[in-house]
């Protein structure tokens, strides 16, 4: 995982080159975005086609369901915790080894 702030602010940039080189070429923006929301509001301002999310996953696990992590309980953030947990095991170790 980067350490580094994502570049946003050369993001329109990057979509005017875009648009002169190669207007079909598909731009996916990443970093620092950790609702659906900030994604939306980048892909928004940035001219982007879409985005895609890293880190942010590891704060708001829920993210992709459009929810706040926060707003949990306990003992659903567990349930959720588990329920990844026998998915890791049913689609990656059993199909690995």
């Amino acid at each position: 995982m980067s350490k580094s702030d994502a570049h946003w602010e050369i993001a329109e940039k990057i979509n005017y080159f875009r648009n002169e080189i190669s207007p079909k070429t598909i731009l996916i923006g990443n970093g620092d975005i950790e609702t659906m929301k900030q994604g939306i509001e980048k892909i928004k301002k940035s001219g982007f086609d879409g985005f895609m999310v890293g880190r942010g996953i590891f704060y708001n696990p829920a993210l992709f369901g459009n929810k706040d992590f926060n707003s949990f309980s306990p003992k659903e953030k567990l349930e959720i915790l588990f329920k990844h947990l026998d998915l890791f095991e049913k689609e990656f170790y059993k199909n690995n080894n």
